[in-house]
């Protein structure tokens, strides 16, 4: 596989659709490198919620939710009341295919004021959980379209994009909205 994306890169770099073909390969290469990386980060330091986060975020978007949820509970167990463990707990629910409860905890951390702290892109990434829990196409079209508008107009962090890759693109390959997924992973390659 990666292979034939370094092949199809090789093809014509402007080309869009080419580089597409590289995200297969390197993206779970990436995602493996993020786990193992953030591993060593939290056998150097144990308390820190951050490094099993970012563990969470590369787990769930491998597809290891068993191993996901156990770094979710050691992550909650350490800041247990911290808004960014709370998300990351919505997400890696979502990613998991618990799309119900995590569309119930998304809004339970929608109905205070406290993602006012968070960038913006983490209640797209909340309403589109949402909208794919209920099976409302407009809804997940919508919020689709709000995470791309910032790649698509260059604004998007390099943190935002990993996140819209790991979480976003996650939830929406496994629930039957690949061409969504594509549609991002494309935006993301051409940024």
């Amino acid at each position: 596989l990666l292979e034939f994306g370094f092949r199809a890169a090789s093809l014509d770099e402007s080309c869009g659709r080419c580089q597409l073909a590289l995200m297969p390969a390197l993206t779970p290469l990436s995602m493996v490198l993020k786990h193992h990386h953030a591993q060593h980060a939290a056998e150097l330091d144990p308390l820190s919620a951050v490094a099993l986060l970012n563990s969470v975020t590369a787990l769930t978007a491998l597809g290891r939710a068993d191993e996901a949820s156990a770094s979710m509970a050691r992550a909650q167990a350490i800041e247990p009341d911290s808004l960014w463990v709370l998300v990351h707990k919505v997400f890696v629910d979502a990613g998991s295919g618990s799309l119900a409860a995590a569309a119930a905890q998304g809004d339970a951390l929608r109905a205070g004021e406290r993602l006012k702290t968070l960038p913006g892109w983490v209640g797209s990434v909340l309403d589109l959980i949402r909208g794919v829990a209920s099976e409302d196409g407009a809804a997940v079209g919508r919020s689709v379209q709000r995470l791309r508008q910032p790649i698509l107009e260059r604004r998007a962090s390099l943190l935002e994009m990993q996140y819209i890759t790991a979480v976003a693109v996650t939830v929406l390959a496994r629930s039957n909205h690949a061409d969504a997924a594509l549609d991002i992973l494309e935006d993301v390659t051409a940024a």
